[in-house]
C-alpha cells in the first residue's frame, strides 16, 4: 500500500480551503440577493407613493369648471367687466380732464397751496386697484380650472394640459386677459403726460372681451325676462359710452377753436359758468358737464331730438352722425334676436 506523499494531503488540504472559501461566497451572495429581493418592493412601492401624493398635491388645488364656487366667480368678473366698461370711459373723458387741471395748478407756485388743499386720494383710485388684483387673480384660477375635451368629452385635471389649453388654444383669451389685467395707470403713473395715461386706461377696455363669450351663452338662455334686462342694461351702456365720447370730443377741439362756440360754451353760458383764461377751475361742473352729455347721447340714440343741446362743431357733428347711425344698426340686431 502506498503512502500519500507530503505534496498530495497538502494539496487536498488547499483544496478543501478553496471549497469552503467558495461556500462562503455563494451564501454570503444569496444573502445579498435576497435582502436586495426584499428592499426593492419596497423601494418601488416608495416611488410610487411619492409620485402618487405628488400628483394627488398637483390636483389639489384644481378647480372644477362646473363646480358651485367657479359658477360664482364668473358672475363676480362679468359685474367687474361692467364695472370697468362704466368707470373706464368716464376716467378718460371726464376725470383726466380734471388730473390736467390740477396739474396746470401744480405747474405755478401761487397756485400749488390752494390745490393742495382741494386734492384729495379719489375712491375710484382705489377701486381700480382692487378690480386690477382680482382680473389679476381670475388669470391664476383659470390656470387651475378643469376644461372638457371636445373631441372624447373628457373632464381635464392635468395641470400641465390645462395651462396648455390656456395659453395656446386659448390664445386669444389669454392676451386679453393679460392686457387687461396689468394696472397699467399704475405702471406708467409719473412716468407720462395725461395722454399717455388716457392710452394706458383704454387697455383696461380689452375686458370687456370677456362680454362676448357670455353674450354667447346667455343668448341661449329661456329666461326672456333675463336676456331683455340685460340688452335694456346694454344699451345704458352704450349711451353712457356715447356721452363719454361727446365730451372727449369737446375738450380736445375747444383748444383750438378761434371762436368758442361747442356745446361746452353753451353750457357754460347757461349756467353762467363761464371758462375764464386766467382760472383753470372755471366752467361748468363736472356733474352738470357729465349730465348734459348723457343728455345729449339719449336723445340722440332714441331719435327725440329736443334741441336744446345741440352739436356745434364739425366734431359734434360727425358724432352726431355716427351715433345715428350706430342706433339704427343696433335696432337691426335686437330685431334679429
Amino acid at each position: 500500500m502506498r503512502r500519500p506523499s507530503r505534496f498530495s494531503s497538502f494539496a487536498s488540504v488547499e483544496t478543501r480551503l478553496h471549497f469552503r472559501i467558495d461556500r462562503e461566497r455563494l451564501s454570503a451572495a444569496s444573502e445579498e440577493s435576497s435582502e436586495t429581493s426584499s428592499v426593492s418592493p419596497v423601494l418601488g412601492s416608495q416611488r410610487n407613493n411619492t409620485a402618487g401624493s405628488s400628483r394627488r398635491i398637483g390636483e389639489r388645488f384644481i378647480i372644477l369648471h362646473y363646480s358651485p364656487f367657479k359658477a360664482v366667480w364668473d358672475w363676480v368678473v362679468i359685474l367687474l367687466v361692467l364695472y370697468t366698461g362704466i368707470i373706464t370711459p368716464y376716467t378718460i373723458s371726464f376725470l383726466s380732464d380734471e388730473d390736467q387741471k390740477r396739474t396746470n395748478l401744480n405747474a405755478q407756485a401761487a397756485t400749488r397751496q390752494f390745490n393742495r388743499e382741494r386734492t384729495s386720494i379719489h375712491a375710484l383710485i382705489l377701486i381700480d386697484v382692487l378690480v386690477d388684483m382680482v382680473f389679476i387673480l381670475d388669470i391664476l384660477i383659470s390656470f387651475r380650472t378643469t376644461f372638457v375635451l371636445k373631441e372624447t368629452n373628457e373632464v381635464i385635471t392635468s395641470p400641465i394640459l390645462i395651462a396648455k389649453h390656456f395659453v395656446i388654444d386659448n390664445w386669444r383669451r389669454f392676451g386679453a386677459d393679460i392686457l387687461g389685467a396689468l394696472p397699467w395707470d399704475i405702471l406708467f403713473y409719473g412716468n407720462g403726460s395725461h395722454s399717455t395715461m388716457r392710452l394706458a386706461n383704454c387697455f383696461k377696455l380689452a375686458r370687456l372681451l370677456r362680454l362676448i363669450e357670455f353674450i354667447g351663452n346667455f343668448q341661449n338662455s329661456e329666461y326672456s325676462s333675463a336676456v331683455l334686462v340685460f340688452l335694456m342694461l346694454l344699451f345704458a351702456i352704450a349711451a353712457h359710452w356715447l356721452a363719454c365720447i361727446f365730451h372727449f370730443i369737446a375738450i380736445l377741439e375747444r383748444p383750438n377753436l378761434l371762436v368758442k362756440y361747442s356745446w361746452l360754451d353753451h353750457l357754460a353760458e347757461k349756467y353762467e359758468m363761464p371758462y375764464l383764461a386766467n382760472d383753470t377751475l372755471s366752467g361748468p361742473d363736472l356733474k352738470s358737464k357729465y349730465l348734459t352729455a348723457l343728455f345729449f347721447a339719449m336723445t340722440s340714440l332714441t331719435s327725440v331730438g329736443f334741441g336744446n343741446v345741440a352739436a356745434n362743431t364739425n366734431g359734434e357733428k360727425l358724432f352726431s352722425i355716427l351715433s345715428q347711425f350706430f342706433f339704427f344698426i343696433n335696432k337691426l340686431l335686437i330685431s334679429s334676436l
